[in-house]
């Protein structure tokens, strides 16, 4: 099942991602012969991304919550960044995004989203009847990317996660070949999308009526976010007058739920009930078998017995 296409900005290469994990470098003249495979992933590979003005990188999400760096025609790795303990520059290690089953609302809490049926831990809860999440109060573990965003102006790598109101900002080191994580962006609703302007900055679609889009933009090395203006106010309002469609639309459940693997541990089943059959076939066999003493195993010693008194 493919997941994601990209092109390489020369048009020699087609790559593919597919739930079975692994991305393939195919040339784009004859699909059919495969240059290369970038192995690593352990989940899905929901999103790839070649980098415009680096074209021999690779940018990939996947549903085990990484996002990977990679010299695409080799298939080899550069870079893994575990998205759930990714911490901003500054901040005190201890510090982490509660988990759900740690979250004091956890009591109150009668909404939630599990996003994948066989990982327990990978929920995200919101307050009851309404849009917003609490602060702080979403799993981040084996979260897939739905949107990579890339801004050549500083070379600022953009990455939203589904279904959680959290962006990723990372800074393409291309001399080193690395991903510098900067800044994880937090909003009070669900962000739909992102999408950078070469001008202005980063552009933030999200699930909220009133103000269904935000523009940030850095300042000092810090994303924040920027007054409204002319344009924004006439965007907000473009939106607000489709608000039902838009969210028919894009507010739809996210896609990725049924791609995470089931795991089933058949041989613990299989091992228990051999050991119940087993039972059952002892207990039948002692219950055919004459207990010493009992009438039937003297009858059974008579003959013998007979045959040595003779």
């Amino acid at each position: 099942m493919l997941l994601d296409v990209a092109v390489s900005p020369d048009d020699q290469f087609v790559l593919t991602a597919d739930r079975d994990e692994k991305i393939r470098v195919s040339w784009a003249a004859a699909p059919h012969s495969i240059e290369a495979f970038c192995l690593g992933h352990t989940e899905f590979v929901s999103r790839i991304f070649v980098v415009p003005s680096h074209p021999e990188l690779l940018l990939s999400s996947s549903g085990d919550g990484t996002l990977r760096l990679w010299e695409y025609r080799s298939g080899r790795q550069l870079q893994c960044c575990d998205l759930a303990s990714l911490q901003e520059p500054g901040e005190h290690p201890g510090h982490k995004i509660v988990s759900v089953d740690s979250c004091p609302c956890v009591g109150i809490v009668r909404d939630p989203w599990c996003l994948c049926p066989y990982a327990p831990l990978r929920r995200i809860h919101r307050w009851p009847g309404s849009r917003a999440w609490p602060s702080s109060c979403f799993s981040l573990q084996g979260l897939a990317a739905s949107r990579i965003a890339f801004w050549g102006q500083e070379s600022y790598v953009v990455l939203l996660c589904e279904c959680v109101p959290v962006v990723f900002v990372f800074q393409l080191d291309a001399s080193r070949q690395q991903l510098v994580f900067r800044q994880r962006l937090t909003f009070p609703h669900r962000v739909w999308d992102v999408v950078f302007e070469e001008t202005q900055g980063l552009w933030i679609l999200q699930d909220c009526r009133d103000a269904p889009l935000v523009l940030w933009r850095p300042v000092g090395g810090e994303w924040q976010a920027a007054p409204d203006g002319a344009v924004s106010q006439r965007l907000c309002s473009r939106l607000r007058e489709s608000w039902a469609m838009l969210e028919g639309s894009v507010g739809a459940d996210d896609g990725f739920r049924s791609l995470y693997k089931a795991t089933f541990d058949n041989m613990t089943s299989y091992l228990k009930k051999k050991e119940e059959r087993l039972q059952q076939q002892l207990k039948k066999k002692r219950q055919r078998s004459p207990l010493p003493g009992s009438p039937e195993q003297t009858k059974k010693a008579c003959p013998g017995q007979s045959a040595l008194s003779c």
